[in-house]
């Protein structure tokens, strides 16, 4: 697997939308079985989950290879802010008046403020819409990946994966095993409950770039008991397809999946996850009041969330995103030549 023209991973980015859509799928038709009565089909809850994870997976590889190129922290730092706050920004708040505008929502103007930041877990806030908690957990990673950048241990990554595997297992038997309870704070900020699919992100990264290696087929070894021996044989399942689909797409064999369609929907995934939630919920409901059939109004939503996914990506996410990359890179170059 090389970098498109657009210096993107097409199949990276295919994955990333396959894993969107199944998110939306599972939150949408689960709403609709629970509260509506049914639906034409429905994608449990727990496969929305598993979709979660092929994003951690995916997020491990990107952010490697953003490392590769990044120079130092800052870079590294602003790269991500870059990519990920204004997408957001816009998602947050265009949902907070639409909630409050349309549906008739509060406005708790705190809650807002807070989330803004993205931190608010880390405050003590509640997420206004639940799927933030992963971004939570991505915040967790790059914190410390920058760390181990900044440190110039990066170049001993696969001895810092296998570790970090096995002292997430330790959290484990600590907590489990012996009662000893390791502090909220700590299992969130070194990533316990999802370190196994991050590390093996860095792995077929490495694979990727210059070949299986036995210590990368290690740390995916290990990833994969870490997370039976953490989340049972569901776990061990769930690993064991994900790993072999990322094997599957580094090799290049899930190269005819890329098409414009599917680069669409890698590109819109990450607006589609942070928007989709909440005003699809309020708006099926409000469909469904109106005397709108189920399967009519999950259409319906289905196309809307796309539609305002599209909408934040071309006119927000991405515009925005160069724009503060070329005034950080431009920064960069004024103090290169003052200096």
């Amino acid at each position: 697997m090389k970098p498109g023209a657009s210096g993107r991973f097409d199949e990276i980015d295919m994955m990333r939308g396959i894993a969107a859509l199944c998110v939306v799928a599972s939150h949408y038709t689960s709403y609709c079985v629970r509260y509506l009565g049914g639906a034409p089909i429905h994608v449990p809850l727990e496969y929305g989950f598993y979709a979660v994870k092929l994003f951690f997976t995916i997020s491990g590889f990107v952010i490697y290879f953003t490392l590769d190129k990044s120079r130092t922290v800052a870079d590294f730092a602003f790269s991500r802010f870059a990519r990920l706050y204004p997408g957001y920004i816009a998602a947050l708040s265009f949902m907070m008046f639409i909630e409050t505008a349309v549906f008739g929502e509060r406005m708790w103007w705190g809650g807002y403020v807070v989330n803004l930041t993205m931190l608010q877990e880390y405050f003590g806030f509640p997420n206004l819409d639940n799927v933030f908690w992963s971004l939570t957990v991505e915040l967790a990673f790059y914190l410390q990946m920058s760390i181990i950048l900044w440190s110039g241990a990066i170049r001993r990554i696969e001895h810092i994966a296998l570790a970090w595997i096995l002292v997430a297992c330790g959290w484990k038997v600590a907590t489990e095993t012996f009662g000893i309870q390791v502090p909220d704070l700590v299992a969130r900020l070194y990533l316990f409950d999802h370190v196994p699919y991050f590390m093996a992100g860095i792995a077929f990264y490495l694979i990727g770039k210059d070949g299986w290696k036995r210590q990368r087929l290690a740390v995916l070894f290990l990833a994969a008991c870490a997370e039976w021996y953490m989340h049972g044989t569901e776990g061990l399942l769930v690993a064991s397809a994900i790993f072999a689909v990322f094997a599957m797409a580094v090799a290049g064999w899930l190269r005819f999946l890329v098409n414009q369609v599917s680069i669409w929907f890698g590109a819109i995934s990450y607006s589609l996850y942070i928007s989709h939630r909440n005003l699809g919920y309020s708006s099926m409901q409000y469909l469904h009041e109106q005397g709108v059939t189920v399967g009519l109004g999950l259409t319906v939503v289905f196309g809307g969330a796309l539609l305002l996914a599209t909408a934040i990506h071309y006119a927000v996410e991405r515009p925005v995103g160069r724009r503060l990359t070329r005034w950080y890179k431009g920064r960069s170059v004024t103090r290169g030549a003052r200096l």
